[in-house]
Order: structure tokens, then C-alpha cells, then sequence
């Protein structure tokens, strides 16, 4: 590769998973939505940051509500980077508290945070098909949750909110799209410069023109998107394939084929997902073929590190590598 950078920042996705478990879903009381009905209201919403940026919005519901042969659910609609609206249908999942129910759309891309969302609370039929709307919230977003934590905030929650708008505001200049997230805000933070930690000796970004002889992983690169995933580049000679693994301490990797050479093949391996607290941690990848091995360390932050500190890379890529590496300073400083 080239550029040593984004390969892919791209608009929400469809089929958004259901995601349940406290990273920074703490970050500060949830936002009170109030409503006239009873019987079926949506009551709150609040910010999830796991390995990707995402939104729990709760509802209270009467059990006499939801009928027979139907599921309780939440269609989230937002825009995506081409203005298109498009719609997710996430079911709830029950508290333990009876009648309070918890929806969670995960995988918001960073460049959609100040994008709209609309949540319409609804009955499902067995063809998954809404039948009954029961609730509606419109006028909301990422960024107006985010603004919302600022008034009395902590130092380092402050920091981590301005990190977050400060990042989805690189992703927009990345794309060559307006900034609608920080263009009317004075960031109000302390950011710092990454810094290499030297815990990795794999930031070998080498032409992907003139690879080198023989099988080895050849390369770094991350995919920044709805999740943050550092992938290895491998090159495999001709009749090797079958005999190579490529692993973690937890996994085998999958080698996804990239581009052909005259004597061998470039294939893709995404190491892992990430959440903002692990970008400065250390994980080894082994290479083992014909019982020889090559090992890697990973650290997102020093090819943050190098990727900000590369004469010719553009401004926008600098910016993003910053960005995100404060996102993860902040995050974890936030956690304690």
C-alpha cells in the first residue's frame, strides 16, 4: 500500500449487531427523554464506546402492550455519508427490571456523529414486520448526547467528549466531506502528540510494488470504519499457502487474498478488533511456515505514531492518526 492508512472509512452499515457489556457506557447519566404516554414511552438514551461508537436508548413498556406473536423493537433511522436515509431494526432486550427494556444501535461511524437519528419504538410481527408504532424520538444524535455531558464535566470527561467530536470531525476531512461536528465549537481539551511506546517492531510499510522475497507478513495496515481493526499484509509464495499459519496467542487468522505477483501472492489478515482502552496494548501475531517463524507485535498507537510523524502523508491522514490516539489516551484516562 501506498499510503499506509485508511483503506476504508465508510458509511454506517447495515446489519448492526446487538452488543451488550460496560466499556465507557458509564460516561455519564443517561439522557432523560420525556413523554406523554405511559403505557409504551422511550425514557432515556445514552452513549456506548466498545470497539465501535454506539447509542442504548431504554423504554418503559406495560406488559399488556406487547401482544401475542409479537416482538418489541426499535427502528433506528439515520442518514448515511451520501445524505440517504436508511433504516436498523434492533430488538429490545428485557432489564431486569420488569417492563424496561434497553435497544442498542452499535457501529455508528465516526463521520455520522452529528447526523440525525430517529428512534421509533414498535411491535414486530412474526415476518418481522412493525405493526404497531407505540413511541417516537426524533431531533437527536451522537453529537448532541456528547454535548449534553459538558456542562459540569470532569476534566477528563470533557477531554474524552472533545476527542470523540474531534475525531469524527478528521473522519469527514478524510472523506473530503464538510465538517458538521466541530465546525461551530471551540474544542475545549489539552490534546497530546503520540508517542511511541517501542513495544512493536512490525511498522514495516513496504512497497507493496516490489514485495520482498519469500513468505513473510510484510506490512501494517488499519482499517478505520464503524470499528477500529488492525490488519497484517502477508506475503505468500508460490506453494506455500497450505502450509502457513498466521496466529495470535487466542486465534488462527483468516488470509484474505489481495493481489497477485509473478512468484507469490499478497494476502490480508485482520488481527483484531479494538476498544479505545486497548489502543496502546501489545499483542503478538506468529507467521509459521515449514516450522520456521516470524513474530510481530501490534500496537494501534505506534502506527499511529508513524503515520503522524510521516513526512509525505496528506494532512487529513496525520489528523486522523491524531485524532484517534487521543481518543484512546482520553478513553482510557477516563476509565482509570
Amino acid at each position: 500500500m501506498r499510503k499506509p492508512f485508511l483503506h476504508r472509512l465508510l458509511a454506517l452499515s447495515t446489519l448492526l449487531a446487538i452488543s451488550f457489556g460496560l466499556c465507557i457506557s458509564h460516561i455519564a447519566s443517561a439522557t432523560k427523554i420525556t413523554f406523554a404516554e405511559d403505557s409504551a414511552m422511550i425514557t432515556q438514551a445514552n452513549m456506548v464506546l466498545k470497539e465501535s461508537l454506539g447509542m442504548n436508548y431504554y423504554a418503559e413498556v406495560a406488559d399488556s402492550v406487547i401482544e401475542n406473536g409479537t416482538t418489541l423493537a426499535m427502528n433506528f433511522t439515520m442518514n448515511d455519508t451520501n445524505g440517504n436515509p436508511y433504516t436498523t431494526t434492533v430488538n429490545g432486550i428485557q432489564e431486569t427490571t420488569t417492563q424496561k427494556y434497553v435497544f442498542t444501535l452499535n457501529e455508528i461511524a465516526p463521520q455520522l456523529l452529528a447526523e440525525n437519528i430517529k428512534a421509533e419504538l414498535v411491535l414486530l410481527n412474526e415476518s418481522t414486520k412493525a405493526t404497531k408504532l407505540l413511541d417516537t424520538y426524533d431531533g437527536y444524535s451522537v453529537k448532541a448526547y456528547l454535548l449534553s455531558l459538558l456542562p459540569g464535566a470532569s476534566s477528563t470527561l470533557k477531554t474524552l467528549v472533545y476527542s470523540i467530536l474531534s475525531y469524527g470531525a478528521a473522519s469527514q476531512a478524510y472523506l473530503g466531506m464538510s465538517n458538521t461536528i466541530t465546525n461551530d465549537l471551540t474544542i475545549d481539551a489539552k490534546f497530546v502528540s503520540p508517542v511511541h511506546s517501542d513495544n512493536t517492531t512490525n511498522e514495516i510499510y513496504n512497497d507493496e510494488d516490489n514485495p520482498a522475497k519469500g513468505t513473510q507478513i510484510f506490512g501494517m495496515g488499519v482499517w478505520f470504519d464503524r470499528v477500529i481493526t488492525p490488519y497484517l499484509t502477508v506475503y505468500v509464495a508460490n506453494g506455500d499457502l497450505e502450509s502457513l499459519t498466521v496466529k495470535t496467542s487466542k486465534s488462527i487468522l483468516e488470509l484474505k487474498y489481495y493481489q497477485d505477483y509473478a512468484d507469490g501472492a499478497l494476502y490480508r489478515a485482520e488481527v483484531f478488533t479494538l476498544k479505545p482502552t486497548e489502543y496502546s496494548s501489545s499483542r503478538n501475531v506468529t507467521l509459521t511456515i515449514n516450522n520456521v517463524k516470524q513474530r510481530v507485535s501490534v500496537c494501534l498507537n505506534d502506527y499511529l505514531y508513524t503515520i503522524y510523524n510521516t513526512k509525505n502523508n496528506t494532512q487529513e491522514e496525520k489528523d486522523l492518526a491524531y485524532t484517534v490516539y487521543n481518543y484512546g489516551v482520553a478513553a482510557t484516562a477516563y476509565v482509570g
